[in-house]
């Protein structure tokens, strides 16, 4: 099994990020992250083709191959983030055979296999509500 690694992934000329992925051929990596900089819908799982700089960064080519996975993407509130109902969320989607990233504090990724009939949305607003009795 190849191990992961960071590249800079570009998308633009203007800016690049680090991502962590795994090289799956020449030029192809697998995204263990969801690219924050993305100019088209890629996210963790994809295989994706990108080719190095002169500068070192990679510059983003094409998506090869998708994730048999649905992606869902939140702003979740800050004061959710470091709750108790957000470690249960998080908990059923692993059961489900789902992974999630955060990111920038309240940016969540949310990853389901297309054959789970979790309901990520609705679970997350059941969630989320817990928190706010009012809402």
């Amino acid at each position: 099994m190849t191990e992961s690694t960071t590249i800079r992934l570009r998308f633009d000329e203007a800016s690049h990020e680090s991502v962590d992925v795994v090289p799956v051929g020449t030029h192809q990596f697998r995204l263990n992250d969801t690219p924050l900089l993305a100019t088209e819908p890629v996210f963790a799982g994809d295989v994706i083709e990108a080719v190095v700089q002169a500068d070192g960064t990679s510059r983003f080519v094409r998506v090869l191959e998708y994730a048999p996975l649905r992606h869902y993407s939140w702003v979740v509130p800050r004061n959710w983030v470091e709750s108790a109902a957000r470690d249960a969320y998080v908990a059923r989607v692993e059961a489900v055979g789902g992974t999630w990233e955060q990111s920038l504090g309240g940016l969540l990724h949310v990853h389901i296999p297309v054959e789970a009939s979790f309901d990520a949305d609705a679970e997350l607003d059941r969630y989320l509500k817990s928190d706010w009795p009012e809402a």
